[in-house]
């Protein structure tokens, strides 16, 4: 059988190790298993099946749902196609809406879902609740919508008492609470047409984006032509394509066209080199 949470993950890997080392093919093969999960293993506002063997079987396991969150986000993230952050914004909303429980976190069965074995005692489990924080960071990020951001700390500090008991997942939680506390660098390549047409200035720019040696980054391929509405949620000019910017929070460099200056400015964020200059100095 396939199994929802173990795919996702594995499709995450091969999607940014095929960025890392320019391995178009394992990239292909991890998109295709994010497609097979949310076309084939999507019950619509139920969430995602736990496993397919020919038939889709078991629903409400909270960690399909978000490792399935977490691998449509990275796919959006380097492919640009929009509609995989459209997949991933839908499902954080029923997330939200079935496993979020106020002031204790997120359970790992929803209300309603089959009880076998211990499924019938719902339990908060401390590694799957750092995953949907990070998920729902990372998309406050990438749309710069408040309620994830909330959402996301309400989270860990639901969890929080008792974390360094928690072994090995401390350091999960250690990371991402650092990410939220980080003016980690959010990139956002802009190009003039939809993504997947060839472009000389934007492509080059995104790879660059994708491969940055910084402890955490959000990276974004936007085009002029479908993402208009989201640029200006983001703050972004609408009127100058085949260009980056590096920005933390809604605070963004000049208009970038080379890779080179893009590492530069991205590790200037970080503290890996110089801070940005001021307006006046970039005149």
């Amino acid at each position: 059988p396939v199994f929802a949470d173990s795919c996702a993950r594995a499709a995450r890997g091969l999607i940014e190790a095929g960025a890392a080392f320019n391995r178009r093919d394992w990239t292909a093969r991890g998109l295709r298993a994010i497609e097979f999960i949310a076309y084939r293993m999507r019950a619509g506002e139920a969430g995602v099946y736990h496993a397919w063997d020919g038939d889709s079987r078991v629903l409400g396991l909270l960690d399909a749902q978000v490792q399935t969150l977490l691998a449509l986000l990275t796919a959006y993230e380097v492919s640009g196609a929009g509609s995989y952050l459209e997949h991933a914004r839908s499902l954080a909303r029923v997330i939200e809406r079935h496993w979020w429980e106020r002031g204790h976190g997120f359970l790992d069965t929803a209300e309603g879902h089959e009880e076998i074995g211990l499924l019938a005692e719902p339990l908060v489990p401390f590694a799957s609740n750092v995953a949907a924080a990070e998920g729902f960071l990372w998309l406050a990020r990438l749309t710069h919508d408040d309620r994830y951001l909330d959402l996301a700390m309400e989270t860990l500090a639901a969890i929080m008492p008792g974390f360094e008991s928690r072994g090995a997942a401390t350091a999960s939680f250690a990371r991402v609470v650092d990410r939220i506390l980080t003016a980690e660098p959010e990139v956002k390549v802009v190009g003039e047409f939809p993504v997947g047409e060839p472009d000389r200035v934007a492509d080059p720019l995104h790879r660059a984006a994708l491969r940055l040696a910084v402890p955490a980054r959000t990276v974004q391929r936007l085009s002029l032509a479908t993402d208009v509405g989201l640029m200006r949620d983001l703050g972004l000019p609408v009127d100058r394509p085949r260009v980056a910017y590096v920005c933390a929070g809604r605070d963004c460099s000049a208009p970038i066209i080379d890779a080179e200056a893009l590492v530069a400015a991205a590790s200037a964020l970080v503290g890996f080199g110089d801070t940005f200059e001021d307006d006046e100095d970039r005149d």
